[in-house]
């Protein structure tokens, strides 16, 4: 696992290992390599006679990623990948079109966690939330607020404050929130038009043929440096647009 994979040889990999399962298992092998990569960016080193240090700190929230998700498969991987080293407090917004892919990144991202490959998870339109248990502190929340209307009444059940700050939370049609976590990442969505050829395709083949574009911004030094470390390593390196 420590070794460097590209994107799509490291999504057959997790596939391999039944889809996230055992990927969950080797999280403190991914939390050491991680770490290293941290550690390597703080090295002070020397130019031109002056003493510099690398952009530790100084990472900017414009670094963004686009990347290409051929299939539900590669959505799931995905999700699945963004659960390794992630941590209470955590905050991930799943936006852009409807039938995008949101729930699905969401299941991969809460079946690599829990370590469940076989866990139900489908989207909280009429629960609004659903929790999955890590372990005993930790819970991983998978919200849909499309049918809210944003106000302080509607989103007041949901005990935000509390689940930012103790839970890792999924986030689905984020536009209702009246404010956003300054540390997060973004994620849009979006269902790519059809390739050339498909005329004769219904509506619904078409709409399934379709490849998905993922945006992901991150806001925040600690995911920036996350999505830094995943592209340097190579694990997005075949869906990089």
């Amino acid at each position: 696992f420590l070794s460097r994979q590209g994107g799509r040889d490291f999504v057959m990999y997790v596939r391999r290992l039944s889809n996230a399962f055992l990927l969950s298992r080797h999280d403190a092998c991914f939390v050491g390599q991680y770490r290293r990569y941290q550690r390597s960016r703080c090295i002070k080193s020397r130019d031109d006679g002056k003493l510099i240090t690398s952009a530790c700190f100084g990472a900017s929230d414009r670094y963004s990623l686009e990347l290409t998700i051929p299939t539900p498969e590669d959505m799931e991987d995905i999700g699945g990948l963004l659960s390794v080293n992630s941590l209470p407090g955590d905050v991930i917004l799943l936006d852009g079109d409807l039938g995008a892919g949101k729930t699905c990144f969401s299941r991969g991202f809460v079946r690599a966690k829990t370590g469940l490959p076989d866990e139900r998870v489908t989207s909280p339109t009429y629960l609004l939330s659903n929790a999955y248990s890590v372990d005993s502190n930790l819970k991983v929340y998978h919200m849909d607020l499309y049918r809210l209307s944003g106000n302080g009444d509607d989103l007041a059940p949901l005990d935000l404050e509390n689940v930012f700050e103790d839970g890792i939370s999924l986030i689905e049609w984020p536009s209702r929130l009246a404010t956003k976590p300054e540390t997060r990442l973004d994620i849009t969505l979006t269902i790519e038009s059809a390739v050339d050829g498909d005329v004769g395709q219904s509506d619904d083949e078409n709409e399934d043929c379709k490849s998905r574009r993922m945006r992901l911004d991150p806001h925040g030094v600690r995911w920036v440096e996350r999505l830094e470390f995943l592209e340097r390593e190579g694990y997005f390196e075949d869906l990089l647009v």
